[in-house]
């Protein structure tokens, strides 16, 4: 028996990622497809655009086997920690055999060998970065200038998004002593920014980008009947819709000093949020008003998710230290996806009702970081309830059952 993992998001899922899971089980010879999935909120630092159940029921129709959650303090991290999370998960399935990802262009032993270079970093690329870092270069230009000086023939491999995932995937295989077997697909028509939807292709990017439009509900309903169903029940989410949450959890950081707690939250950034945060209107415009050459959008947006939920820096290097979580979450399987668990139970326990959970001490790792999943999820519900006045089903009420696919 062999089985691929997948490392996503299905923000919103759409035909790519159904190529994707398509595509990996032929070229691995997979007979079995687990797959790592942000839960509620997502690595740009922002909620997800429909809640984590239905976007997995979707994913399992479409041809995954099993569906796991990142904890949420892995998923809106840096592409580092969502890497280090995701891959420590698959590993401790103890059934995983290889993972495929997606490129834009980058061959596997090209990733390897960049991530080798990021991870050892010889003294030639460290006298070139730091040399870029000095003369203003935001750290991904002083990078690619480090890496084009010393090994221009990879520079390549850091020039887009993905590529930028696929090698800290390489980097956390390489720190993990993994056994498990890279392979890559090259995205074909939609790119990762896309917001063309001219192709049935979709990116998850022009989902989004088209939600105010007719065309969105068209879009989606091509991919699968349930997105039609739970238009304007249950989504879109979007950042204003926890605007006086942000605010309120900002505002009270603020008072107390406490920014640099959270990651990527320098004393710099911090001293700028304190002083405009007087300003503040909603969590969009605030994240403009900080955006700086050296900021990007999406840094600051996983700098603000991380203290709307309160996740601290020391609970993430705590987690990676002790390489926890020692549970995970399903969220759907389908029929034939039955037979995995109780292999991966061997390895991992699993949760797939909220009451499969029993902790001996209250103030371990793992029940800390059970209660942050728990923490975002009750946040999740309480906007869409309050937006939609509808109810999203808890650990505890859901009826998981076998999805045909």
């Amino acid at each position: 028996m062999k089985t691929v993992g997948l490392i996503t998001e299905y923000n919103p899922f759409h035909n790519g990622h159904a190529y994707h899971i398509q595509k990996a089980k032929e070229l691995t010879r997979a007979d079995y497809v687990v797959v790592i999935m942000s839960g509620n909120f997502v690595q740009r630092g922002t909620p997800a655009f429909l809640d984590k159940y239905t976007r997995a029921e979707i994913a399992v129709k479409h041809g995954a086997d099993l569906i796991l959650e990142l904890p949420v303090i892995f998923s809106c991290g840096s592409a580092e920690y969502f890497a280090k999370g995701a891959i420590s998960m698959l590993n401790r399935t103890g059934i995983v055999d290889s993972i495929c990802f997606g490129t834009e262009n980058a061959t596997v032993p090209d990733l390897m060998q960049t991530a080798k270079i990021l991870l050892e970093e010889p003294d030639d690329f460290q006298v070139t970065l730091k040399s870029a870092l000095k003369s203003g270069l935001s750290y991904p230009a002083a990078r690619m200038s480090a890496m084009k000086y010393y090994a221009p023939e990879y520079a390549y491999t850091i020039a887009s998004p993905n590529n930028l995932l696929g090698i800290e995937y390489m980097k956390a295989l390489l720190l993990q002593k993994s056994s498990m077997q890279p392979y890559t697909l090259s995205r074909i028509h939609a790119g990762y920014h896309d917001t063309s939807a001219e192709t049935r292709l979709y990116s998850a990017t022009a989902l989004r980008t088209i939600q105010a439009n007719e065309e969105l509900l068209s879009s989606l309903g091509e991919i699968d009947p349930l997105y039609e169903i739970e238009f304007g029940k249950t989504f879109p989410v979007e950042n204003r819709d926890f605007d006086l949450i942000f605010g309120s959890k900002l505002l009270d950081c603020c008072m107390n000093h406490t920014l640099t707690d959270y990651p990527d939250i320098s004393e710099a950034l911090a001293r700028t949020i304190e002083k405009n945060i007087h300003t503040y209107t909603g969590i969009d415009d605030f994240i403009s008003q900080l955006k700086t050459k050296n900021l990007t959008y999406t840094r600051i947006s996983r700098c603000m998710l991380h203290v709307m939920l309160d996740i601290r820096t020391s609970v993430i290097e705590e987690a990676l230290a002790q390489n926890k979580p020692d549970f995970a979450q399903v969220l759907a399987f389908s029929q034939k996806g039955t037979a995995l668990l109780g292999d991966i139970q061997k390895h991992l326990p699993l949760l797939i009702k909220g009451t499969d959970v029993k902790f001996k001490n209250e103030v371990s790792s793992d029940y800390l970081l059970l209660k942050q999943n728990r923490y975002a999820d009750q946040l999740y519900r309480m906007v869409v309830r309050h937006k939609y006045g509808t109810s999203l089903p808890t650990e505890f009420t859901r009826n998981m059952k076998p999805i045909s696919n």
